[in-house]
């Protein structure tokens, strides 16, 4: 019912807490006609105005960078966006904003037991520009380590690493990029080559 009220199309759910919070209070606080008592399009597009006009110019820009409004809703809630004087370039930065927030929420916290050499962790040091190298920002490929070998590569990211040397969850994940096959494939050699040599050494020592 949120979902509906709010202006947001079936199968499309807002991802942030604000937006869910206001589709759930706002409308008890204003009140709006059941579902099935709303009849044409001229009352959805009262309800819509009135529920815009309620929300937050903070909630309304998150909202527009989302995306996913119902036919219905958009020309109420474009309404109200010019009426605030959100523009193009504060929803596109709200948008790039709400990306690096799920990328950081979603690849930025790595554990890794030092101790044992397992958990995630990012290896690989490329700068893809001068701008980047400057910036502290290099790429880096995420990887499921064990005992210290890099096994499964979860994918390859532009990082800007902390000035001051600390654990690699602090990192500041900024894009995700293609996977780096070379970073991918040296680690691949360095695990292999570790354990043929591990598998020498025990066939060594069997044979003594």
């Amino acid at each position: 019912m949120a979902g509906i009220v709010c202006g947001i199309s079936r199968g499309v759910e807002p991802r942030y807490s604000a937006v869910v919070e206001n589709a759930k209070v706002i409308p008890q606080k204003l009140n709006p006609r059941p579902q099935e008592e709303l009849n044409g399009s001229q009352d959805l597009k009262e309800d819509f105005t009135a529920l815009y006009a309620a929300m937050s110019d903070a909630d309304l820009l998150e909202l527009a960078a989302e995306g996913g409004l119902r036919p219905e809703a958009e020309a109420p809630f474009a309404a109200e966006v010019a009426a605030r004087g959100i523009g193009p370039a504060a929803i596109a930065a709200e948008r790039e904003r709400l990306t690096r927030a799920r990328l950081q929420a979603a690849v930025g916290r790595n554990p890794y037991y030092k101790f044992k050499g397992t958990g995630l962790r990012f290896r690989g040091n490329t700068f893809l520009s001068v701008e980047d190298r400057e910036q502290g920002i290099s790429l880096r490929t995420r990887w499921v380590m064990l005992w210290f070998l890099s096994l499964i590569p979860l994918g390859s990211y532009r990082v800007q690493t902390p000035k001051r040397k600390t654990s690699s969850w602090q990192y500041t994940i900024i894009s995700r990029e293609r996977l780096s096959w070379p970073q991918v494939m040296r680690g691949w050699a360095e695990t292999s080559a570790v354990i043929i040599l591990i598998t020498w050494l025990v066939l060594w020592m069997h044979r003594r």
